[in-house]
């Protein structure tokens, strides 16, 4: 009990650290840590929703619906297409398990490429129909319902079903659906929350902003500028202040950095023109000391004499 309780701490800290950031404003988490909550959290949220050129509400509604379709159609065809390959016997049967397993060791980004070339010559371009319809091929999800059925699914349920006259489709709806729960569930939780995460495929495909998902909006929101970046806002909220004193305070934060950048960049050049000067200084004595040793040495008295 004690390590899961752990674990359990360790899992749900994070999430308490999230909505502890979202009652507090930007300055207050570049402070540093805290476990006490701030009184920002209806400013933020309003600051996050009155934002008109990042539709919040829209790309929640965008990303629900584009991860709730993968889900059901991954685990559903996937189920289907396991079952095919369990309990049916056909010429290409090794083959075709062989040609699913290939595709899942292929990366996305390969395929992506011809992927927007398709669906742009199909007119999907910019719609979230490409984004849930490649999941009704999920080779992960197949591989793992075809491993469940080997150890859970039983051919004579299956057999006593047809024996009875029940359909194909009937016997897999009714009977082998049900027996997959557990492997559905586990796999339908998975299946949505990468559909969720997933930035790379619809940024690829979406163009619109009534029409792009969390990720994306949540991207834009953080924006590339580190001078604009407000944290704040990535836990929806922002800071309660005037917009005054917000420039003001963005000034002083460029013109301490400014002043930071240029003091390096001088600290930089004056230590590598003393090292070089140190340098060319140790060099020179150097040389000289080689040359007085290799000299030959000067005429003396008694040579001059005899000459």
């Amino acid at each position: 009990y004690t390590v899961l309780g752990l674990l359990c701490f360790l899992c749900l800290f994070f999430f308490y650290i999230l909505l502890i950031n979202a009652t507090r404003t930007h300055f207050e988490i570049q402070r540093g840590f805290s476990l006490l909550p701030g009184r920002s959290l209806l400013t933020n949220l309003k600051s996050v929703l009155a934002n008109a050129n990042i539709p919040v509400l829209s790309g929640i509604r965008n990303s629900l619906l584009v991860s709730a379709l993968s889900a059901l159609l991954s685990v559903y065809f996937s189920a289907l297409t396991a079952y095919g390959i369990h309990a049916y016997d056909f010429k290409f049967k090794k083959l075709a398990f062989t040609f699913i397993l290939l595709i899942m060791m292929m990366p996305t980004q390969v395929s992506a490429l011809g992927f927007v070339r398709l669906i742009t010559k199909m007119g999907m371009a910019d719609t979230l129909a490409p984004l849930f319809l490649p999941s009704i091929a999920a080779p992960v999800v197949f591989y793992f319902m075809l491993q469940y059925m080997e150890g859970n699914l039983p051919m004579e349920i299956v057999e006593a079903a047809r024996i009875d006259g029940s359909g194909e489709f009937s016997t897999f709806n009714r009977i082998v659906l049900p027996i997959l729960k557990p492997a559905l569930a586990v796999q339908a939780i998975f299946t949505f929350v990468n559909t969720w995460n997933n930035y790379f495929t619809p940024a690829l495909v979406l163009s619109s902003s009534g029409k792009k998902t969390l990720p994306i909006l949540i991207a834009q929101l953080r924006s590339a500028d580190f001078l604009k970046f407000d944290m704040g806002q990535v836990y929806r909220r922002r800071e309660g202040l005037s917009g005054k004193r917000l420039r003001l305070q963005h000034k002083r934060r460029r013109r301490r950095i400014r002043q930071r950048v240029r003091r390096r960049i001088f600290y930089f050049c004056a230590g590598a023109v003393h090292i070089r000067g140190r340098a060319r200084h140790t060099i020179t004595r150097r040389m000289r000391r080689r040359a007085g040793r290799t000299a030959p040495p000067a005429a003396g008295p008694t040579q001059k004499r005899s000459e």
